[in-house]
């Protein structure tokens, strides 16, 4: 029979017991099923404020047993604030603030050195010096108050030696009330409720706990109601590694986690469907520049990706992850996960030649599409080419079918890009593209020229002046797709970088509308952007290609007309004019007539390229 009863453990018990350290062998582990360490620094801060003012901070939840003569208790609910806890027990001056400081104290120490100059910045700084010094302590035992004296008449730089007695008699009893402080929250208590039972309802209690609240994600609720104890071998090391980064994140800060074998697990390669996701999550997301989506994670927080896909590749809606563990635990995870990285490979090589253009190939670049664009593209590759019921062979249609893919997915990728189609209900579209499979249908040429157009306006729309927008993701792809027919395969291989630069150089363009005094012109425009070799972007400077002489004798003019700006020298002559104001409508007409005539000889190379008829 279940039951709950009630103690209350003072705070040196919680952290000698979470260290392993307690004087009555009780111990507190920590369940495979809780998520790490998420509070911030801000959160605990409140949290220590909180224990010193005596105000009510929760209470925890333990399971018991006893295993070899020891009390066991696992910690279901209240790790952040068991965390805190032994943050603050270990090293207490860690929180110590200029905040912990009574007005009076820097208000007599000012008075007693007697000191010229702005009374709050001096004061200010008498606190710092304070604070500083108690950090330099790990204990507040071991504070000497000789050093916390000696360190505010350094900061204030007095000569004045035999002030020295004085001070220490201003902080010695300050500095006694507070290891007085520590020492009542440490022998403080906080209400625990232990649960006697059966310990397989554990996560299920943890679930039910942190459901009413807001902190947990539905992926951490699923690695409490998921099983553990149904679990399989895998092969890949990689996924494995990141299982034991999660634990080590907790292990390392001295808990004990149950059921963790850190060596076991390593060796056999066993684990729940819960940690095999999030591996691979972490594995895709490392090992896949492509699949980057979430950067600077910690090692124990969830990466979603694996569990959207995966469940993209087996179920037909979002619904079915819930339950997702329980077609994971009836295939061949090995064959499975094979033929998924096949699928991941097929498109990361589709879409390569527009997202690995040599134009978008810097450090720090960052993605051009959506996270469920690229999870539809997977799961719908994984889904033509295998049978989940029969991963050992390829569809009988597969032959036929991957070169229809290779060519619309690759266009369904661009235009999916330019319409912004991925920008909202992404989960619910991945379902939806692969009823029937979007990627097999070809995009007829007037979706393309409706596309294309509107997004032409809706950037002529723009009335820049003084601020130009920033080259848009639509705006890099269709500049990658144009230059695929005009770039060679050593210019993709070159060391040289290249820019996307406005042909109508934007802060020339920005003198020229004030000398109108115009409203502004669209200068971000996709019609007056190309790439440059990097060179020759930034020695021409404002000046376009025909203004600056020294460029000129640089580079091969024809070379930059057929390959990077298709213009000639008249296209640009209306930049020479001298414009003054009430000339503002002129020189729009002129500019408009100029976005026009080149938008159309883009459309043109960018149809050839992806093959557009």
């Amino acid at each position: 029979m279940a039951g709950c009863y009630s103690e209350s453990w003072t705070m040196k018990d919680l952290t000698d017991s979470l260290k392993n350290m307690h004087k009555d062998n009780k111990i507190i582990v920590v369940p495979m099923f809780q998520r790490g360490k998420r509070w911030k620094e801000e959160q605990e801060n409140t949290f220590i404020d909180s224990l010193k003012k005596g105000y009510p901070v929760g209470t925890m939840l333990f399971y018991k047993r006893v295993e070899n003569n020891k009390e066991v208790y696992t910690l279901v609910d209240g790790l952040q604030r068991g965390n805190t806890i032994k943050k603050y027990m270990t090293n207490p001056t860690k929180y110590f603030s200029s905040a912990s400081i009574p007005i009076e104290i820097s208000d007599e120490v000012f008075e007693t050195l007697n000191l010229q100059g702005s009374e709050r910045i001096i004061k200010e700084k008498i606190k710092q010096s304070i604070v500083e010094a108690v950090h330099k302590f790990q204990n507040v035992d071991d504070i000497e108050t000789y050093d916390v004296a000696k360190s505010i008449i350094t900061s204030i730089a007095t000569t004045n030696s035999n002030i020295l007695d004085s001070i220490i008699d201003i902080v010695k009893p300050f500095l006694k009330k507070y290891r007085e402080s520590y020492e009542e929250i440490s022998k403080s208590t906080i209400p625990v409720i232990v649960y006697s039972g059966d310990e397989d309802s554990l996560p299920l209690i943890f679930d039910r706990i942190n459901s009413q609240g807001t902190p947990l994600t539905q992926y951490e609720v699923y690695a409490a109601s998921w099983p553990l104890d149904k679990k399989f071998e895998i092969s890949n090391d990689k996924i494995i590694e990141k299982i034991l980064k999660k634990y080590d994140s907790l292990a390392d800060d001295e808990y004990s986690i149950h059921g963790y074998d850190r060596e076991e697990l390593r060796l056999s390669k066993t684990i729940s469907p819960f940690e095999y996701l999030f591996g691979l999550g972490k594995h895709l997301n490392d090992d896949y520049k492509f699949l980057h989506f979430e950067k600077n994670q910690e090692d124990d927080e969830i990466n979603t990706i694996a569990f959207e896909l995966v469940n993209a590749c087996i179920n037909d809606g979002r619904e079915g992850i819930k339950t997702l563990y329980n077609e994971i635990l009836s295939i061949d995870v090995r064959l499975f996960e094979e033929r998924l990285i096949e699928a991941v490979e097929f498109v990361e090589k589709v879409i390569k030649p527009v997202t690995k253009f040599k134009g978008n190939t810097r450090e720090g670049s960052s993605l051009l599409y959506s996270k469920f664009q690229i999870l539809s593209m997977i799961s719908c590759t994984f889904r033509e080419k295998y049978e989940l019921s029969n991963m050992a062979v390829t569809r009988k249609t597969w032959s036929s079918n991957k070169q229809i893919l290779k060519k619309n997915m690759l266009q369904h990728f661009v235009y999916d890009v330019i319409t912004n189609e991925w920008s909202n209900g992404g989960t619910n579209k991945i379902y939806s593209a692969a009823k029937p499979n979007k990627y097999m249908k070809e995009i007829p040429k007037a979706a393309w020229e409706s596309s294309l157009s509107g997004w032409f306006e809706e950037e002529n729309m723009r009335n820049e002046k003084t601020k130009v927008q920033g080259t848009k993701n639509a705006d890099i792809v269709i500049l990658n797709c144009i230059y695929l027919s005009t770039f060679t395969a050593l210019d993709q291989l070159s060391v040289e970088n290249f820019d996307i630069e406005h042909i109508a150089p934007k802060d020339q363009m920005k003198d020229i509308i004030e000398s109108c005094k115009g409203e502004g012109l669209p200068i971000s425009s996709v019609a007056n952007l190309c790439y440059l070799p990097e060179y020759v972007n930034r020695s021409k400077k404002k000046k376009n290609f025909y203004q600056d002489t020294k460029y000129l004798k640089k580079i091969n003019l024809l070379e930059v007309e057929n390959k990077y700006s298709f213009t000639t020298k008249e296209d640009l002559e209306w930049m020479d004019m001298p414009y003054k104001t009430g000339d503002y409508e002129q020189l729009r007409e002129f500019y408009m007539e100029f976005l026009k005539k080149r938008f159309n000889i883009q459309k043109e190379k960018f149809y050839d390229s992806l093959r557009i008829q």
